[in-house]
């Protein structure tokens, strides 16, 4: 059963959303390097031809190459050229263009890449370098070190169309794409740590409950017996075991097959639960044994009382595929009260008092302390 489940590397999962989330990143960079590229180009009608253009036309080429070659490159090489390009735009940008250009949302969006594509340091450290960049070119433009180029005017360039369209490519369509590609990339981390969820709750179950009937594992029990007497006897409470066996079940198994003893057993754990408090623990412990703990008790009376509805409970006619059984169990009963034992004890206290029962005709309930075992 344990081969039935698929591994899962989660470093592989996230970093293939992350191989896909650059990839589409890169593609949309293609796209604004085709089309803005020449779109930043075009303002010099209005402002002359400035380096920055053909730096710009420079870097849109390199983006449609790199988006290209991507199947042929490495992550880090494809990352860091975009972070590199994402750079070259806002530096260039900043020095000639000061606050009218994009420089800073290329500046700030290098590291909000960093951080979703390569890691949180990564993002924090582009984050402070592109505000000390920032900072000293406002500096330098306030101080009059850095100036416009004479033949920008600021009123033609903010009532060119050739501005907008690039602003629009820039500032619109391409955080649309990368937005969508963090998005998509944190649906693949939810639905992995829901994955991771599912597998661990398919591990507990298999490692701590009983695979046919949903009853804990015999080494469950036992740690759970050990804490439920360390919690009653700070409150002055004890502890009930009941053991259960279920008499001449052979004989069903040998009679009516094993599908049918499945189903039976399947069916006591089922009836036991109906009467047991959320807080009682029901164990299976052998092929047709099981145990049930009691926790809160105040005498072996009170566990005894239980064992008697378990009894009737468990003991109605069984019906499988059309066929009645009646299954008579043989039932031993014991407690911590007035003495100081462990689980272990307890147990097997109580499984001798259920053959002390069998030996007595079956069908039937005996109890007792642990310091009387000795007369059982």
């Amino acid at each position: 059963m344990i081969n039935s489940i698929k591994p899962i590397d989660p470093y592989v999962v996230i970093e293939n959303a992350r191989c896909k989330a650059l990839n589409q990143i890169l593609f949309c960079f293609a796209v604004v390097g085709a089309v803005g590229g020449p779109l930043s180009a075009l303002r010099s009608v209005l402002t002359g031809w400035l380096p920055m253009y053909s730096a710009h036309l420079i870097i849109g080429a390199y983006a449609v190459f790199l988006w290209a070659s991507a199947k042929k490159t490495s992550y880090q090489f494809k990352f860091w050229s975009l972070i590199l390009l994402m750079w070259c735009i806002g530096v260039v940008g900043l020095f000639n263009f000061g606050m009218l250009g994009a420089g800073t949302w290329w500046l700030a969006t290098s590291a909000l890449l960093g951080g979703m594509l390569y890691s949180c340091r990564v993002g924090v450290i582009l984050a402070c370098a592109a505000m000390t960049v920032t900072c000293l070119v406002a500096y330098g433009f306030m101080s009059g070190t850095l100036q416009l180029s004479p033949s920008v005017s600021v009123d033609t360039y903010m009532h060119s169309m050739t501005t907008w369209g690039a602003y629009l490519v820039v500032a619109v369509w391409l955080p649309i794409i990368i937005f969508t590609s963090f998005g998509r990339l944190s649906s693949v981390v939810t639905s992995l740590a829901k994955e991771i969820a599912a597998t661990q709750a398919e591990l507990y179950k298999m490692a701590n409950l009983d695979s046919l009937t949903g009853a804990l594992r015999p080494h469950v029990l036992e740690d759970r017996l050990e804490y439920a007497l360390f919690k009653g006897r700070r409150v002055n409470e004890s502890v009930g075991v009941v053991f259960i066996d279920l008499d001449n079940f052979k004989h069903v198994n040998d009679t009516y097959g094993h599908a049918t003893g499945d189903a039976i057993l399947v069916e006591v754990v089922a009836r036991a639960r109906s009467m047991l408090r959320e807080e009682d623990l029901i164990a299976r412990v052998g092929g047709d044994e099981f145990v049930v703990v009691i926790t809160g008790v105040v005498s072996n009376e009170q566990v005894v009382a239980v064992a008697e509805k378990l009894k009737k409970t468990i003991s109605r006619p069984f019906s499988y595929k059309g066929t009645k059984l009646d299954i008579p169990i043989s039932i031993g009963v014991t407690s911590d009260w007035g003495s100081a034992v462990n689980g272990k004890q307890l147990i097997e206290a109580a499984d001798q008092y259920m053959y002390h029962a069998k030996r007595h005709g079956r069908n039937g309930i005996y109890s007792g302390a642990v310091p009387t075992l000795g007369a059982a």
